[in-house]
């Protein structure tokens, strides 16, 4: 999801954290996007798709997050950008152009896989309730949740997102935490201003490079990844959009001129295959003014209600008490917690790593020297205004951002290495969550805020 093969590109600036050290942390979650994942994850030993599966994995995640102290907003889809729409609705005409040779066994399968893996609004309303009863807030956008999680961060009313999808960044989002359901990797806190520090990139170099690559919006360019995207822009410094223009108008030059003598990234580039109608300003807009319910009222968590949690488990996943029991204990143990006079040592140094990684990419490292003597580095483009849902009024771009410097910034070496191990392919690390919170060993995790009996404050456009 996002824009294809950006966190390769930006996997050299996250930085490792703890689970510990985000308690207290007002996060925003896409709730819509995780459970697509958990209903194409969770499957039975026969490989059928398993009832309930959003629900079932969204209650261990939730269960997760509480026990760590973190405080959710979960954030739900609301409508479909036309554009998404547009780009979806052609790649499902190649799948069926695909799938006429496949077999009469293939195409029922994929028939089976398609429906377990579509949200419908009865699941929202499902999962709304989950959500409800562990006394947490939630957001239903009007467009995209990830536009929606971005404009909280703008705000500062939350302190990040939980998500995998790089189009948060796109949409303006400046923190996120991924991996925190991945047994297998590191929690990792990524920072806008980080990799705009370190690779040079902008926002609006971001969006340039989803016209390339190709994203929820957009097909791209075919064989051209984040690194092409950056050797474009190094080649064709402007500021925003202008830069794709200028390497379109030079690219339909080249293809009637007789080859003359050329950089070598210019030699490939004029290989490319270029769609009719790039570079999009309608792509530019749906990201730089995407459609968010822009109310600034407080978020409230309560308390989970542990016998209509139980009821609630029983009768959608036939657990018994005892089952249930063993999740939601140790969740309860841990916010009737009391807080210790002693704090802890993550509170004043956060857990992460600083030290230098080394991108290994030397096409990423001479594309980012060519940029960093560029005299158009420096160049921004305010965007314009963004939408409400009603009326015009001030987009993402229009806030004013406040950014500490009391985290060190991760370094990024650049020297140069003979190993080039950078692929321009996503990568999925996403894993199913299994929490089996009553093996969690016991730490000394105090409680930030006493817990309240009050019910969570309902935002504009969530149904009761």
């Amino acid at each position: 999801m996002g824009v294809h093969g950006l966190w390769h590109l930006l996997q050299s600036t996250g930085r490792p954290v703890t689970l510990e050290s985000l308690e207290g942390k007002v996060l925003a979650v896409d709730v819509s996007m995780w459970m697509h994942q958990l209903m194409k994850g969770m499957r039975d030993s026969h490989g059928n798709p398993v009832p309930n599966a959003h629900l079932i994995g969204l209650y261990h995640r939730i269960c997760k997050l509480l026990y760590y102290r973190i405080k959710p907003v979960f954030v739900f889809d609301g409508g479909v950008p036309a554009l998404k729409k547009q780009t979806t609705d052609e790649l499902i005409d190649l799948q069926k152009v695909l799938e006429v040779e496949n077999t009469e066994l293939h195409n029922t399968r994929n028939q089976q896989d398609r429906m377990a893996t579509s949200l419908t609004e009865q699941m929202n309303i499902e999962a709304q309730e989950l959500v409800r009863l562990f006394g947490l807030p939630y957001v239903v956008s009007p467009m995209e949740a990830e536009a929606q999680c971005a404009f909280l961060d703008l705000t500062s009313q939350t302190n990040g997102t939980v998500t995998d999808d790089s189009d948060i960044w796109l949409f303006g989002g400046r923190n996120v935490y991924k991996n925190l359901f991945n047994s297998k990797r590191h929690v990792e806190w990524f920072r806008f201003e980080d990799f705009e520090k370190q690779l040079f990139l902008t926002r609006e170099k971001l969006v340039n490079m989803a016209l390339v690559c190709g994203s929820d919006y957009t097909p791209g360019i075919h064989n051209a990844g984040p690194v092409a995207a950056m050797e474009i822009m190094g080649e064709f410094p402007a500021p925003g959009l202008r830069s794709l223009q200028l390497f379109k108008q030079w690219w339909d030059e080249a293809q009637t001129k007789v080859k003359v003598q050329e950089t070598k990234v210019k030699i490939k580039l004029r290989k490319l295959v270029i769609n009719e109608g790039f570079p999009s300003e309608a792509v530019v807009d749906a990201y730089m003014n995407p459609t968010v319910d822009e109310s600034r009222e407080d978020f409230s968590w309560g308390r989970p209600d542990l016998d209509l949690l139980r009821q609630y488990a029983k009768n959608r996943f036939g657990w018994n008490k005892e089952k249930i029991d063993e999740s939601l204990l140790p969740v309860m143990k841990q916010i009737n917690a009391k807080q210790d006079s002693q704090l802890r040592m993550t509170q004043f140094f956060p857990s992460e790593m600083t030290e230098s990684r080394k991108l290994k990419s030397q096409r990423v490292r001479r594309v980012i020297n060519v940029i960093r003597s560029s005299p158009n580095k420096k160049l921004r483009v305010a965007p314009p205004a963004g939408k409400s849902k009603t009326q015009k009024s001030k987009g993402l771009g229009g806030f004013v951002l406040k950014t500490s410097s009391a985290v060190e910034e991760p370094r990024v070496d650049l020297s140069e290495s003979s190993e080039d191990g950078f692929s321009d392919s996503i990568v999925d690390d996403e894993i199913l969550a299994n929490i089996d919170l009553s093996s969690l060993q016991q730490k000394d995790i105090k409680s930030r805020n006493k817990s309240t009996k009050s019910q969570p404050k309902k935002r504009r456009n969530v149904k009761s």
